[in-house]
């Protein structure tokens, strides 16, 4: 039994963490829409008009994130095709790196053992799974907001110049993935903690380091002027007043929420360790007296408090301050002892991926809408055995190590997220991916082939430009033109398209592509 804990301390087991949680299967699925099939589809769009400095959508100029993310896919792309896998691959990189700092920030500060139950807790996380394998700006942001905080703790164990240009640089390369959030939460949180013990003067130094500023300009700069050039001040206004500053004052897309909305959120961010909270919550006051433990506490205490106060809510927002969360479960391991509470939400996830199949079954007979119920029927119908049996087998895995008493509790969870990630990138997510995205795929495969101009219409699903190779306006079709479309919205054609037909030439699940008549 000892040498089989020795094993289970080693770092090989975060090598292949990693590989499972973020490269297995990375390129099977489908982009997910809106947000993979947007960044991807601006990112293609950056090579079809040759202008590396700004982003459109489908022919819009986008303002929603800076450059950062966008160059990486970009160059990922080129190097290794205009892929699923080379659109992802960055994500996973940044999410694999992630891991690897909580592990190196821990090792040194907390132990082998701890860091080594943090990293592995981030990199099962259920969250954590979706943003890494997701060809969006989140891993890469999340990886760039921990790096500052980690050297920001370094810096103030020993003020060293060269770590403060690091604190710079993720800042500056934070603010070109994401923009002010990256800069705004550490220093809110840096500012909690250095003021609660009188060491202001200590943080005003390094907030006014003027090679550090240098630095950072350096940095953003030049972009900052590329794409001035390119679209003047829309980009800033666009980007600042209504993606940051209206975002937080007024709800978007409509995803508002209550000042309470994150504290039911944060025991999902970090699905399916929840039950590991408590023995963290319970050691607040402990952790509040220790220096590394009230700065962990300050990062996720800003961060709660910040979005709370937000008036646009997605669960995501909390993850940037879910790192410290589970390095204070790398410290707390060995209070956690309860069986049940520590194994119930990782069952609980389990036993739901496995009910699946009758859970969509059910939605398709009794829920609201004909697009939702199309797509939970054309679900149910997909998912056989060849789903079903994976997620059992490691549902029973997690129950073997639920009951047996051979291994400590947090060990034996951490052991339970193979079976978790195994179950959710092995057969949930390939089942997901071909029942929601998997018709808009093959709908731009087609579109693709037939070589037809094409519209959404009253739809907007942007990986179908993806597929389809070719920017798709929001339009009513034109005669002999294609439109994707939903199909509670083909009632609404006959009225839009007056005396001309069409016909359906592809519809599944969803949605269906039409072609108006000559």
């Amino acid at each position: 039994m000892k040498a089989l804990q020795r094993a289970l301390a080693s770092p090989g087991w975060l090598l292949a963490a990693v590989f499972i949680a973020f490269f297995w299967l990375l390129g099977d699925g489908a982009l997910y829409d809106i947000d993979e099939g947007a960044f991807s589809e601006a990112t293609r769009e950056m090579f079809e008009r040759g202008d590396f400095a700004a982003t459109w959508l489908n022919g819009e100029p986008r303002y929603d994130k800076p450059i950062l993310i966008y160059w990486l896919q970009a160059l990922s792309t080129y190097l290794l095709g205009f892929t699923e896998f080379a659109l992802r691959l960055p994500s996973a990189l940044a999410a694999s790196l992630w891991a690897w700092a909580v592990w190196g920030f821990a090792r040194r500060r907390l132990g082998a053992e701890a860091a080594l139950a943090a990293a592995l807790t981030l990199t099962f996380s259920l969250f954590v799974v979706i943003e890494g394998r997701a060809a969006t700006a989140d891993a890469l942001l999340n990886l760039f907001i921990a790096l500052t905080f980690f050297d920001m703790w370094r810096w103030m164990e020993r003020p060293r110049r060269r770590i403060l240009a690091r604190v710079y640089l993720w800042l500056a390369l934070g603010l070109l993935t994401k923009g002010p959030v990256a800069v705004a939460l550490p220093l809110l949180a840096s500012l909690v903690y250095m003021a609660g013990l009188g060491r202001l003067r200590l943080w005003w130094r390094a907030l006014r380091d003027p090679w550090g500023w240098a630095l950072l300009l350096l940095i953003v700069l030049p972009w900052g002027v590329a794409v001035y050039r390119d679209q003047g001040w829309a980009f800033f206004e666009g980007f600042l007043l209504q993606h940051n500053l209206e975002r937080f004052a007024d709800t978007l897309e409509g995803h508002g929420g209550h000042w309470w909305y994150y504290l039911l959120a944060a025991p999902l961010v970090v699905w399916p360790f929840s039950g590991w909270l408590v023995p963290v919550a319970r050691a607040l006051r402990a952790d509040w007296a220790d220096p590394l433990g009230r700065f962990l506490w300050s990062w996720f205490g800003v961060v709660l408090v910040l979005f709370s106060l937000s008036n646009t809510q997605l669960p995501h927002y909390l993850l940037y301050g879910a790192t410290p969360l589970f390095l204070l479960m790398g410290r707390h391991r060995e209070a956690l002892r309860n069986r049940w509470v520590a194994f119930g939400p990782p069952l609980l996830l389990l036993v739901l991926l496995a009910a699946l199949p009758e859970i969509l079954a059910l939605a398709a007979r009794h829920g609201h809408g004909e697009y939702p119920r199309a797509i939970f029927a054309y679900g149910a119908r997909s998912l056989g055995w060849g789903y079903r049996l994976p997620v059992l087998a490691a549902l029973a895995g997690v129950l073997l190590l639920a009951v047996g008493h051979h291994l400590p509790t947090w060990r034996a969870l951490t052991i339970s997220g193979f079976f978790t990630t195994l179950a959710l990138n092995g057969a949930f997510g390939p089942a997901f991916f071909r029942i929601y995205q998997g018709p808009v795929k093959e709908a731009g495969l087609i579109a693709r082939e037939l070589g037809r101009p094409a519209v959404f219409f009253e739809s907007r699903f942007p990986s179908f430009s993806v597929y389809r190779r070719a920017v798709t306006p929001k339009a009513v079709p034109g005669p002999g033109e294609l439109a994707l479309t939903r199909v509670d919205r083909l009632k609404d054609l006959p009225v839009r398209l007056g005396d001309r037909g069409y016909r359906v030439i592809y519809r599944r699940g969803g949605i269906a592509l039409i072609q108006v008549d000559e």
